[in-house]
């Protein structure tokens, strides 16, 4: 790291052979995007070219901090305006097939009837929803940020998804005419 920190290309080349496959794996973890993910790997290794500085050896090692940033960057994607306003090009029904249950919900419910199910949960279940899934925070961050126990958090998210599951029942039909909420329990 210090000689990345002084310009040393081939110490960049180094540090990138031994970690990008590690900051892309972490990236694509959050992502679930092998595109954005690789832009996050080239925004980790930009910024230790431009950033290195900020690497503290006391604080950690180069791995952790890498990984750090990478999931940093990943988050801030999501969370932000570059991982909304792209547009993504649509696949065709015959390349998705019915096997991701996400993307028939998706597809299938409108983001509408959606909120109106969010906002008739208990707030301490709408709060766990927004933050946790909405707001791409883990449930790590979600408790930290209502002040409550990670235990709180988790079983405020199980009743929630059980409870929009029960809500949505019957609305979300899939093409084959199967109930995509009795699938998601």
């Amino acid at each position: 790291m210090a000689a990345v920190r002084r310009g040393d290309q081939a110490a960049l080349g180094a540090l990138y052979d031994g970690y990008a496959s590690r900051v892309y794996s972490t990236a694509l973890f959050i992502l679930r995007d092998p595109a954005r993910a690789e832009e996050v790997t080239q925004d980790v290794f930009l910024a230790a070219w431009n950033r290195g500085g900020s690497f503290d050896a006391q604080l950690g090692s180069v791995a952790g901090w890498l990984l750090r940033c990478a999931r940093n960057r990943a988050i801030d994607v999501l969370r932000g305006s570059a991982g909304r306003a792209r547009e993504e090009p649509e696949i065709s029904p015959e390349l998705a097939g019915d096997t991701d249950v996400f993307q028939t919900v998706v597809r299938s419910i409108d983001s509408n009837l959606l909120k109106q199910a969010v906002e008739a949960l208990p707030t301490g279940q709408r709060q766990v929803i927004e933050l946790c899934y909405f707001g791409a925070r883990s449930q790590v961050e979600a408790a930290a940020a209502l002040g409550v126990p990670l235990s709180t958090v988790k079983g405020r998210s199980r009743l929630a998804l059980r409870r929009l599951a029960g809500l949505l029942d019957g609305v979300l039909a899939d093409s084959n005419g199967l109930d995509v909420a009795s699938r998601c329990r």
